[in-house]
């Protein structure tokens, strides 16, 4: 046996093995136990309980059980009988096999980080390594192993059997540390390769910094966005007027909070809107008839309707309260010939269909509250083409759906009505556009 330390009482090591602890009566106890001699007893200054020191001696068998324990009492007195030695086979080819596979793989596991290694250095000093059994019931006293693989070892009364199961408690021993070494390696290796690539962006930064180079994150952020706001033309005053409010919201929160993210969000779709920037209209309509019928051939009754509406719009000066409404089965070329008109008054086309559509808000845009926020199709319209007067083609008006979340009809009415739709308000721009 080994010297080894317990502990009595209610305090715990942190060491102590969960498959093992006070038993409640003797019908507990296994047949083939330790003999154990005190070496001493020390109370702990500050905690209930102490630690124990005691010197295995010898395997012993248990007979019958005298007294068992008691509140007043927590030992339990036991007759027992001395086990008698295992002999060893003397010139075993086996035993010997088995005691240097042992001693190898002791070596092995003495080069890891192994749990009990600085007591097995300690302990190795007063044994003689020639005696395959006591090498045996040290190495197996220091494992880790299992209760009931460890008992089987104590109870084992054949030699080569007993040497078998330390070799294959030693091995398992040897592989469990070799995954934790190598967990442990890859764990430092990342956090070290993580911790340098952090420590050396600080260094940049504050070299950057140092030189003027580059400013903090949040105020080149901040400074972006009013060169892009004076980059901006002919700005409604309340469009303006709530940029410079976001702005001035930016800079009191800090870059990791969710608010952050989301004004920055809205600054962006607000700085990338073609505020007041319009394509020049082609006002030749003998240019545009070449163009339709370029584009179609025949069709007569539609292309003089468009032309019509062209005419009285160059005459008028305004497009204001013209809407076509194409009609017809599929095929015939309602959605091409919208790409025709945009061509022949040489402006941006954007086309976005409605069929099976549900949320009014695809038309009107979302709330700023809602994660993923997003202005509605008319708006996004404008970003995409750069331009505040395009070409806009609803496809499949009369396939519109209805239903909890809302009318989307009635929310296509604001954008089409003449009447409103010089001050239409996006519900995630919450500043009036003029379609």
């Amino acid at each position: 046996g080994s010297g080894a330390s317990g502990t009595t009482g209610d305090s715990q090591p942190q060491s102590l093995r969960r498959d093992t602890g006070k038993v409640e009566s003797g019908e507990e106890l296994v047949q083939i136990g330790t003999l154990l001699q005190i070496v001493s007893i020390a109370t702990h200054p500050s905690a209930p309980g102490g630690q124990v020191v005691v010197m295995p001696l010898r395997r012993i068998q248990l007979l019958r059980t005298l007294s068992p324990p008691s509140e007043d009492t927590p030992l339990c007195a036991v007759y027992v009988d001395s086990v008698p030695d295992v002999v060893v086979p003397p010139d075993s080819d086996d035993v010997r096999a088995l005691h240097h596979e042992i001693i190898a793989t002791m070596k092995d596991l003495l080069k890891t980080n192994f749990m009990y290694r600085d007591q097995f250095e300690q302990v190795i000093k007063y044994y003689n390594l020639d005696d395959p059994l006591k090498l045996a019931d040290l190495v197996a006293g220091m494992s880790t192993a299992p209760r009931d693989e460890l008992q089987a070892v104590l109870v084992a009364s054949d030699a080569i059997s007993r040497l078998r199961k330390v070799l294959m408690i030693m091995k398992k021993d040897l592989e469990n540390a070799r995954l934790q070494s190598q967990f442990k390696t890859q764990i430092e290796d990342k956090f070290t390769k993580e911790h340098r690539k952090y420590m050396l962006m600080q260094h940049l930064r504050h070299i950057k910094r140092e030189l003027n180079l580059e400013r903090d994150d949040k105020q080149s952020i901040i400074a972006s966005f009013k060169e892009a706001i004076g980059k901006l033309t002919d700005v409604p005053e309340e469009a303006a007027k709530g940029m410079e409010q976001e702005l001035g919201r930016l800079g009191s929160l800090e870059p990791q909070s969710p608010e952050f993210n989301v004004s920055r969000t809205y600054l962006e779709w607000m700085t990338s809107l073609p505020w007041g920037q319009v394509s020049k209209d082609n006002t030749d309509i003998d240019r545009a008839e070449q163009i339709l019928n370029e584009d179609h051939y025949s069709l007569e009754d539609v292309k003089e309707r468009i032309l019509e509406h062209m005419a009285i719009s160059f005459l008028k000066g305004s497009v204001q309260g013209k809407i076509m409404l194409l009609v017809g089965p599929p095929g015939v070329g309602k959605t091409s010939i919208g790409k025709s008109i945009a061509r022949a008054l040489d402006r941006k086309f954007f086309r976005f269909s409605v069929g099976g559509l549900h949320d009014v808000a695809e038309i009107r845009g979302h709330r700023r509250t809602y994660v993923g926020a997003m202005p509605g199709k008319v708006v996004q319209a404008m970003k995409i083409t750069q331009v505040c007067n395009p070409v806009i083609l609803i496809d499949e008006v009369d396939k519109l759906g209805r239903d909890y979340r809302g009318d989307p009809s009635s929310a296509l009415l604001e954008v089409l009505d003449p009447a409103q739709n010089s001050t239409f308000r996006d519900l995630y721009l919450d500043v009036p556009v003029d379609l």
